[in-house]
């Protein structure tokens, strides 16, 4: 190949993977406007992109708190990498959802280049880099936590695990020193993210360093390694060290880190809904057994599957991984493969490490990238194996296009709930914009607006059809208002209990004293579907007035007459 085309082809791969997740999640169909996810946690996501945009920072949000005056702080993600790229693509749209979903498809990008360029250090060919890595970017992993959680997005995973394989077979992080500096400054950085990856990162580069210390009793690992985990903590404790207010939301504890422990099952189990009918049968089994705490957060996908089976075998019959420094790196993903399972599988040594030590590490899910790569790793180093002699090496190219032809049409499957939910919050998000558009027509610009009903807790079960976070949802969408969307911590949490004992009929004249112009229900909250308050709020001695209402939400005059 010569290097014009092998510089077309290494410009293609974010091409490729931008087409492909666009395929996978009916971009023909979808307007970029609206959210990807539109519930949860990818509420906070679309809350954090929004405070940056507007505020150059994303834990405070100035137009929404209770009692008027007071801001209302997001609990922090130490995602600070992540919001980075949030900002990047501000510079595209001034929509939070449009941020929001540019930036997912960078950190996918970001994901491919990083594992494609990790793989070929550690020898893997070009065409198995360049597949292997298109199949780590668009991991059931990634897929499933999409918008949700950014945080989790494991774009820098690639650096710490390919350290850690080059430390346990004794070797440089890098064939030059220029790419040892950007090997080592991807380990480092992963410290300015979100502190799970980073912990994972250091448990594996530790054991890293001390494998290639017993291989060849020498040193350098474990200088090397020292070196890393000590930039690791550092840069971490500077990202724990943000301004800013930091909400404390439910600790981490044991039975946390016991609930979402690793699941071997899990992780080789396909995709439900799959389009492949055993596999779709065994994945509607596996549901219909009704297993505890089960999510499709780390599944591994096929590809990555046999390349897990793989290194397993190759872990009790070593001799399978072939000779030289591909057997070697082989031999120690399958060590190192074998290691994250017993710290991170559902009662191994990481819940004892919780126990004892930290309950900081509580979701080992977040293992699961890392497990990925050792596997992809493994997988491209056999495939070139079996094709760099004659007469297979000239079907190098065949075989990997079959590789990632078969891998991603298993892995799309991972984009159903993406494909199911379009629909639904296309009409949620249309509805809302609408309602939002007529209320601030209504009201003076930074009006307050009292949101019923309260949430004296935002991280507790769902209320009826009201789901955690749901009251950022008009403020996602207002420009001119300011909205108290309970977020239960600290005044706020004091504020709310006291006012909340107020008799719904006294609430109008109260919350006019306190500076409210208008109250807003959410019919979501209320068994009732709000009928008894809005009753209340109507028949008092100094009564709301109706100004408009949806299929979802009330919103009430309370301003003098």
């Amino acid at each position: 190949m010569t290097p014009r085309l092998r510089w077309l082809a290494w410009a293609a791969q974010p091409i490729v993977i931008a087409i492909v997740l666009w395929l996978m999640i009916d971009g023909p169909k979808r307007d970029v406007r609206y959210p990807l996810a539109f519930a949860g946690s990818g509420l906070v996501t679309l809350a954090e992109a929004r405070s940056v945009m507007d505020h150059g920072a994303w834990w405070t949000l100035p137009e929404i708190g209770t009692p008027p005056g007071a801001r209302t702080p997001l609990p922090l993600q130490h995602a600070h990498l992540d919001l980075m790229l949030v900002r990047a693509a501000s510079a595209m749209s001034r929509r939070p959802a449009s941020v929001v979903n540019l930036a997912w498809m960078l950190m996918l990008i970001g994901m491919g280049a990083s594992s494609s360029w990790c793989l070929r250090r550690l020898g893997v060919s070009e065409a198995g880099a360049w597949s292997a890595g298109v199949l780590f970017a668009l991991s059931p992993f990634a897929l499933n936590h999409n918008t949700h959680n950014f945080g989790m997005m494991p774009y820098l995973a690639p650096f710490a695990a390919t350290a850690a394989l080059q430390l346990a077979v004794a070797r440089q992080l890098g064939d030059t020193r220029s790419r040892s500096r950007i090997m080592f400054a991807g380990v480092a950085i992963m410290g300015f993210n979100a502190i799970l990856p980073a912990m994972f990162a250091a448990f594996f580069v530790a054991l890293g360093s001390v494998a290639g210390y017993v291989r060849s009793r020498r040193r350098a690992p474990l200088v090397i390694g020292a070196a890393l985990l000590l930039v690791i903590v550092i840069a971490g404790v500077v990202n724990l060290a943000t301004p800013g207010p930091n909400p404390a939301g439910p600790a981490p504890n044991q039975v946390t880190a016991e609930m979402y422990g690793l699941k071997i099952r899990q992780l080789v189990t396909p995709i439900r809904g799959h389009w492949f009918p055993p596999f779709r049968s065994w994945a509607l089994k596996d549901d219909e057994a009704h297993f505890p705490n089960g999510t499709d957060n780390d599944r591994l996908g096929l590809v990555a599957t046999i390349g897990f089976l793989g290194l397993l075998v190759v872990f009790f019959v070593p001799s399978g991984s072939g000779r030289g420094d591909a057997g070697a790196t082989t031999r120690a993903a399958s060590r190192l493969l074998v290691a994250g399972l017993l710290f991170g599988t559902l009662g191994g040594f990481g819940t004892i490490f919780s126990l004892l030590i930290s309950s900081a590490l509580d979701d080992f899910s977040g293992m699961t990238p890392f497990l990925a790569f050792f596997a992809l790793a493994g997988l491209a180093l056999a495939v070139d194996r079996v094709t760099e002699t004659p007469p297979w090496h000239r079907w190098r190219g065949a075989a990997w296009t079959a590789v990632l032809v078969i891998g991603l049409l298993d892995q799309s499957v991972a984009t159903i709930p993406l494909r199911a939910t379009r629909l639904p919050i296309h009409a949620e998000v249309t509805q809302l914009r609408a309602f939002v558009d007529n209320l601030e027509g209504a009201l003076r610009p930074g009006a307050i607006v009292l949101q019923l009903p309260p949430r004296a807790e935002m991280n507790v079960p769902v209320v009826r059809r009201m789901g955690i976070y749901d009251s950022f949802k008009p403020w996602l969408f207002s420009r001119s208002l300011r909205w108290s969307a309970p977020d239960g911590y600290g005044e706020h949490a004091g504020w709310q209990t006291a006012a909340m004992t107020l008799a719904a009929a006294d609430m109008p004249a109260h919350f006019r004293r306190e500076g409210f112009s208008a109250i807003v229900i959410d019919r979501h909250g209320f068994r009732d579907d709000g009928t008894a308050i809005l009753g209340a709020l109507q028949a008092g001695p100094q009564p709301a007035k109706l100004m408009m209402q949806d299929a979802r939400y009330v919103a009430l005059d309370i301003r003098d007459k």
